[in-house]
């Protein structure tokens, strides 16, 4: 009796197995394991620390089935090239997808958020959505940089002048808002005034259109003079982005070279009528 209850026991097991459709000879729980991804490398000097290699981060799970977050930790484990949770598996997928930032997170069913309130801090995020194929395998994490960076800027001179006394260079731009870690969208917050060089720079804002103003001097011969101009610049998130402004001219505004109006008299005729004494 004691035989035929182990082999219907084994026969049950079977039947689960098929019907679970699980690996049934890994009798072992799987952790849910990250592999990060994507260049955090730069090699500009910064003025905050740029985030080049994640040793910790802060996850979401969410089971998109339902729309709802499963779990959250603060931080993972780096073992080798993977990043381990302390989170398994469970028996069958559920429809996992993964939200991860060196940032706090808030989630929601359009897609956990980060509150910025400045950007004196770098911020990288990533969201891996749901696949078939990740079940009980590392989740590959590509991690993005949330701000514009903005590098070099110089006025470039037009054609045929010299420009000099490049100065009160300023932009305006958000460095607060919400970023969307899911579509990576921005709500970005009011523009504050930022103060840049003339050459090299690295301010943090939140990406889009920002207002650039900047004095400077045209010179060209005898021509010297100076203008405040403004132009509106689209920057692109995730991006060291380096700025060449080329002035333009206003009617009346530009260089106007001396030049001389020429013509020729043709030989004329002038008829003389004399006495002769």
């Amino acid at each position: 009796m004691k035989r035929l209850s182990f082999l219907i026991f084994g026969l049950a097991a079977l039947i689960s197995c098929q019907k679970e459709a699980v690996v049934c000879d890994d009798v072992t729980a799987k952790e849910i394991a990250f592999q990060v991804e994507g260049d955090l490398d730069f090699n500009v000097e910064t003025k905050a620390t740029a985030v080049t290699s994640l040793n910790t981060f802060n996850v979401i799970a969410e089971n998109t089935s339902t729309a709802t977050q499963v779990w959250s930790i603060s931080s993972v484990t780096k073992s080798g090239s993977n990043y381990l949770t302390a989170k398994y598996w469970p028996i069958t997928d559920q429809k996992y997808a993964f939200y991860a930032s060196n940032a706090a997170m808030t989630y929601s069913q359009q897609g956990a958020t980060i509150a910025v309130a400045n950007a004196n801090t770098d911020i990288v995020a990533a969201f891996s959505a749901y696949s078939a194929s990740n079940y009980k395998q590392a989740i590959g994490l590509t991690f993005n940089h949330i701000f514009a960076r903005v590098g070099t800027f110089t006025v470039s001179a037009p054609s045929g002048y010299t420009v000099s006394n490049v100065s009160a260079v300023t932009m305006s731009a958000p460095v607060s808002g919400t970023y969307n870690v899911k579509n990576g969208t921005w709500s970005r917050g009011s523009a504050v005034s930022h103060t840049l060089s003339n050459g090299s720079n690295d301010v943090y804002v939140a990406p889009g259109d920002v207002t650039v103003t900047v004095t400077y001097t045209l010179t060209r011969g005898e021509y010297v003079k100076t203008f405040t101009k403004t132009a509106t610049i689209s920057l692109v998130g995730g991006k060291i982005n380096n700025i060449t402004a080329t002035p333009s001219f206003a009617a009346g505004e530009e260089a106007s070279e001396i030049t001389l109006s020429v013509s020729l008299n043709a030989w004329g005729t002038q008829n003389h009528s004399v006495t002769l004494s």
